[in-house]
């Protein structure tokens, strides 16, 4: 306990005081505002002080999982575009360091999803792929057609994707009459196809957009409340009274 003889102030610990505060530590948010809140830290993989931010580096430690050597920390950045949803160490001794966070972030489908990373995909159903080299033939594609007829010298000469059949004309096939030897000439493209598509070598089919799949969208960053506040009612120094204390290990709350 302190007093100035016109107020009385005791010490806390500044976990306590966090708590207490609404937002616990360890808390993490998103934020369109471009300015830092105090008391919370942007997660861009920075290193900060295990002392000056001794209740943060507290909690990380207790969260299973959570925490990662630095190497470790550097493998994932590097693999991950940038992206690293772990702390780490720091140097081992004085240092620890934040998660960085630059893309999106998605709900996880169960416990065991949370922390992983995706890289950039597009849907199966809209990606255009060059196998190299290559030719498209017929597939389904046909064309038909049937002529009536009834003279023999020209169903003697059919070949290719001309043949005769014994069906009689039809409607709209039209003959001044129609005789025991009338027959149909048939063309169908199928019987005789050859060859294919013309091929310019290798070559590939793109989509035009920029460099990732994403929808419209706007920035913001992630943040995670690293200390509680102090709140200076009145005209009392609180500067002066940090003099008073260990300011390396509590902070101060009116009374």
């Amino acid at each position: 306990m302190i007093t100035d003889n016109t107020a009385k102030w005791k010490a806390k610990k500044l976990s306590s005081l966090s708590t207490s505060s609404g937002i616990p530590v360890g808390f993490e948010y998103i934020s369109m505002n471009p300015n830092v809140p105090q008391g919370s830290l942007p997660m861009f993989g920075g290193v900060y002080d295990r002392k000056v931010y001794a209740d943060l580096w507290a909690w990380v430690q207790e969260q299973s999982g959570y925490l990662i050597t630095d190497s470790q920390w550097q493998s994932y950045f590097k693999s991950n575009d940038g992206n690293v949803p772990f702390y780490s160490k720091g140097d081992g001794s004085t240092t620890f360091r934040v998660p960085s966070i630059n893309c999106w972030v998605k709900g996880a489908n169960g416990i065991e999803e949370v922390s992983s990373y995706y890289t950039d995909t597009v849907n199966k159903n809209t990606v255009i792929v060059s196998n190299g080299s290559h030719t498209h033939t017929r597939g389904t594609m046909n064309i038909t057609g049937t002529i009536g007829g009834d003279d023999n010298s020209i169903s003697a000469n059919l070949s290719g994707a001309f043949y005769q059949s014994s069906d009689k004309p039809v409607s709209g096939q039209h003959l001044e009459s129609v005789s025991n030897t009338a027959y149909q000439l048939h063309f169908d493209a199928s019987r005789s196809w050859s060859g294919s598509t013309s091929s310019n070598g290798s070559h590939t089919h793109t989509i035009d957009g920029g460099d990732e799949t994403k929808p419209k969208s706007i920035v913001g960053m992630w943040l995670v409340k690293a200390y509680g506040t102090i709140t200076n009612v009145g005209n009392v120094e609180t500067s002066d009274i940090l003099q008073a204390v260990d300011n390396s290990k509590v902070t101060l709350a009116v009374w």
